[in-house]
């Protein structure tokens, strides 16, 4: 067992010695070498908060992607954040049905203290920096095609709504 073992490690080595790091992965050029990277050119969408049609969520619960230019919203901070003069609709939101012109309303889960378990009456201090979750959403091919398909409990819910504060302890009881 142990001549196996030693022999699966060596032809490892072996293996891994002859491949090159230019050959692994999507990058396609050296790790240690930066000097001929190419970094593909890209854009965000040009079009303003209002104008811009919504992205469905990646999969259920997800932070939604920014479908908008948010150029003139940075730098956010606890003191300066642009995105609430149009999402934060209040602890007791009551928009239930938005259409694609309305702003998405943060979810309840955006005014609860996780830690101490309790509901708040203003955004959490924990969720003021929208982009730390929150990515505008690039112009650019990847050259790779996506086939994930997302499984939405429920379609109208789960594509553009969160219900993450109902259910994020969903399996542990």
């Amino acid at each position: 067992m142990k001549k196996i073992f030693l022999s699966l490690a060596a032809s490892s080595l072996l293996i891994a010695a002859s491949v090159s790091d230019t050959e692994i992965g999507l990058r396609k050029h050296s790790l240690n070498d930066e000097t001929k990277l190419e970094i593909k050119n890209f854009t965000y969408s040009e079009k303003e908060a209002g104008e811009a049609e919504r992205f469905e969520r990646a999969y259920l619960n997800a932070p939604p992607q920014i479908p908008h230019n948010v150029e003139d919203f940075l730098p956010i901070t606890q003191d300066n954040n642009m995105c609430l003069s149009c999402h934060d609709l209040g602890a007791d939101n009551e928009r239930i049905k938005l259409s694609i012109e309305e702003a998405t309303p943060m979810p309840a889960s955006h005014y609860y203290d996780l830690r101490n378990e309790k509901k708040l009456d203003s955004i959490s201090q924990a969720r003021y920096n929208c982009v730390q979750c929150h990515a505008p959403q690039a112009n650019i091919d990847s050259g790779i095609k996506n086939t994930f398909k997302p499984d939405f409990r429920n379609d109208e819910l789960g594509k553009h709504r969160s219900n993450l504060l109902d259910v994020i302890n969903e399996g542990l009881k």
